[in-house]
This record gives structure tokens, C-alpha cells and sequence, in this order.
């Protein structure tokens, strides 16, 4: 079996990418080493030690929403990885440059994108870039899978730190990102940007 890393930007669906490939036989740790790779925002961009990198992706509004509770320490990570992203910043604006750069990022050493949302969808082709003979019973177990089952959501402390903020909202902080990031999610295939 090669050696495979999902990889995106935080919040973009890592646990649930990890329960899916469960389904599929791999055992990818969360965040740290398992038997057949990893499912780890940090490492977008690595290509050595990995046979396989996919890239998963969220609608950004969704990801911003959900970066307003990232710890400083991650905080610190990126601005360290990526120094356009910067801690003068407002928050929305810190969130969507993340959003955006580290996409990029991600996508440049991935031999698959896929959005989150669809993973159902490309299961046939990311088994095929596994070199696994194909299950159509992968399918239901896939489809049976909580997909919000992050945690955070449900720690007292961070219910109110999700902001509702709409597309409007992030050109109003940034014009020009907020362009940025509508065309790349556009690229994506991510539609519905208005109320």
C-alpha cells in the first residue's frame, strides 16, 4: 500500500477524511503518523516521505467561519509557513489569506482535489490512485459517516466564537482577497457565495 497524505487547510474536513479512509482499510493518523499515511493540515506542500497526496478542500466560508477558534500556537504555524499571512491582520482577513494560500499550497504537490463534500463522489477515483480494487459497498459506509463531527463545535467555550458571516461580509474586510478567494473556490466548483 503507498504511503498516502490527505492534506488542506485546517478545518476542512481532516477527522471526517480520516473516518472515510477507515472505511476504505487505510489507517491514516489524524495529525500524527499512522500504519498508511496521514490526514495533517500542516504538511500541505511536503511531497517527501508520501506516495499519494490528496488534496481536500471546503467552501470557504465554512473555513473562515471555523478559523475565528484556531489556537495561537496554530496561529504561529502558519504565519511561520506562509509570511503574507499576518497577525496585524483582522481575523477574517488572517482567516481568508489562510483559506486561500494554503490551498495553493496544498494542491501544488496533490495528484487529486476534491471537495469535502463530495468525497462520496470520488471515492472510485481516489481508490484508483490507491492501486485498490474497487468495493461498491465503500459507498452506503461512506455515505452512512457523521461528516461535522468536529469537536470543537461542541466545547462550551467556542459556541458563540463562530461567526455568521456571509460573502459580503469578507469583501467587506477585504475587497481584493475576498475576490481572490470567490475564484479560487469558484475553481472549486463551490457556488452559493450569497445569502
Amino acid at each position: 500500500m503507498p504511503k498516502v497524505l490527505i492534506t488542506g487547510c485546517g478545518r476542512s474536513g481532516t477527522r471526517y477524511a480520516k473516518d472515510v479512509f477507515k472505511v476504505l482499510g487505510l489507517d491514516l493518523g489524524h495529525e500524527k503518523a499512522g500504519r498508511d499515511g496521514t490526514v495533517d493540515w500542516h504538511l500541505a506542500g511536503t511531497k517527501e516521505g508520501y506516495d499519494v497526496i490528496f488534496h481536500q478542500v471546503r467552501h470557504p466560508l465554512d473555513v473562515v467561519r471555523s478559523c475565528h477558534t484556531i489556537s495561537e500556537t496554530s496561529w504561529t504555524f502558519i504565519k511561520k509557513k506562509d509570511k503574507l499571512i499576518k497577525e496585524y491582520h483582522p481575523i477574517v482577513v488572517r482567516c481568508m489569506n489562510y483559506w486561500l494560500r494554503w490551498n495553493i499550497l496544498a494542491e501544488s504537490t496533490a495528484v487529486l482535489t476534491y471537495r469535502v463534500e463530495d468525497v462520496v463522489d470520488y471515492l472510485p477515483r481516489i481508490t484508483s490512485e490507491l492501486g485498490m480494487d474497487w468495493n461498491p459497498n465503500w459507498l452506503a459506509q461512506v455515505s452512512a459517516l457523521p461528516t461535522n463531527n468536529h469537536s470543537r463545535r461542541k466545547r462550551k467555550k467556542y459556541r458563540n466564537r463562530y461567526p455568521d458571516l456571509e460573502f459580503e461580509d469578507l469583501y467587506e474586510a477585504s475587497p481584493f482577497l475576498a475576490y481572490q478567494v470567490r475564484r479560487k473556490a469558484e475553481e472549486y466548483c463551490y457556488k452559493n457565495f450569497e445569502k
